[in-house]
């Protein structure tokens, strides 16, 4: 399981960032279960987190120097992040005045319009990842320290106890994932030690699973969608579900590759994987153009067009940094 996570990094990425695309249409079908489907696909960040920290993992453990590792991390999301910024500050500019102009280009840059939820913000993920990223070396630290996987899992319950200290704020949206991210880690570390989850692990993984998801989908129908979303009964889930979501998803992959079409179809996917941080910040921007209203064909094609313009965009920073880095010939 856990070399196939590693393996199939790139078409569950791929797979994920299309059903959060598909969310934030808030395209409907009439169709319950397919409804009830797009209603909970927001839960792909967690599964980003979760690979993130899985790679952060093996990457600081490997190289541990924590300036090198914030030098690598800026590196990947700034020169895809800023281009897209100037284009939102530009579109949000008349909300801010220009005494607040500083704050709010800095605030955007930096992550603290979402710490401090001074709006307007670019969008509370990519403005959290600095902290992820942040806490990561402190993280690995103390994961590496522990001599026993399991006891290292207990460092996912601080967090998720402190969640209920942020009632309806926003910051909700950031604690109740560090679970997810740092169960990630703890994944990467048993995958560097090659202790794949025996058979009955992997049998309490997918019941747990499923009880998880029995339990959101309950309150679901128990309570409404603003009760849920901010009192994070949304999110307190998805650290219980992830294992047997990654499990699904390797077994889905293994067998579509046996498939020459469904084969083509996670390389499509695998793709789409590599430019996930393009087409997520392309989306934010870009959707904010869409009118209300707009038909669901005509989003479902927008979305195709973002998807597109990632892979593209990403190849462009790709080759920009190739040449920014080449060293010129000397004379």
């Amino acid at each position: 399981m856990l070399e196939q996570i590693s393996k199939y990094r790139s078409p569950i990425m791929g797979g994920c960032i299309l059903c959060v695309l598909l969310y934030h249409t808030g395209v409907t079908f009439g169709i319950g279960p397919m409804d009830y489907f797009i209603q909970t696909i927001y839960g792909c960040i967690d599964i980003f987190l979760f690979l993130s920290g899985f790679g952060i993992y093996r990457s600081l453990t490997r190289n541990p120097d924590s300036l090198s590792f914030y030098s690598r991390r800026a590196s990947k999301i700034y020169p895809a992040y800023i281009p897209l910024l100037v284009i939102w500050l530009a579109a949000n500019f008349r909300d801010v005045g220009l005494t607040e102009l500083p704050g709010f280009v800095f605030g955007n840059l930096t992550g603290l319009s979402f710490w401090l939820q001074k709006n307007p913000y670019f969008n509370w993920y990519i403005l959290s990842l600095p902290a992820f990223y942040l806490a990561s070396p402190l993280l690995v630290r103390i994961i590496r320290r522990e001599k026993k996987h399991e006891i290292a899992l207990l460092l996912i319950l601080p967090f998720l106890a402190c969640t209920c200290c942020f009632g309806i704020s926003r910051l909700l949206l950031f604690f109740s994932r560090i679970p997810s991210f740092v169960l990630g880690m703890l994944f990467g570390k048993a995958h560097l030690e090659n202790r794949e989850p025996e058979k009955r692990t992997k049998i309490v993984m997918i019941l747990t699973g499923i009880v998880f998801y029995g339990i959101q989908y309950l309150l679901v129908h128990r309570f409404n969608e603003d009760t849920m979303w901010h009192y994070g009964l949304w999110f307190y889930w998805h650290v219980f579900m992830l294992p047997a979501l990654f499990l699904l998803y390797c077994t889905m992959i293994r067998v579509a590759e046996k498939l020459p079409v469904l084969k083509q179809l996670v390389k499509l996917l695998s793709l789409i994987g590599t430019s996930t941080l393009e087409i997520y910040v392309i989306h934010i921007v870009l959707f904010d153009f869409v009118p209300d209203g707009t038909r669901r064909s005509l989003w479902l094609l927008i979305s195709a067009c973002m998807v597109v313009l990632g892979i593209l965009y990403h190849r462009l920073i790709g080759l920009i940094s190739r040449k920014w880095r080449r060293p010129s010939p000397q004379s």
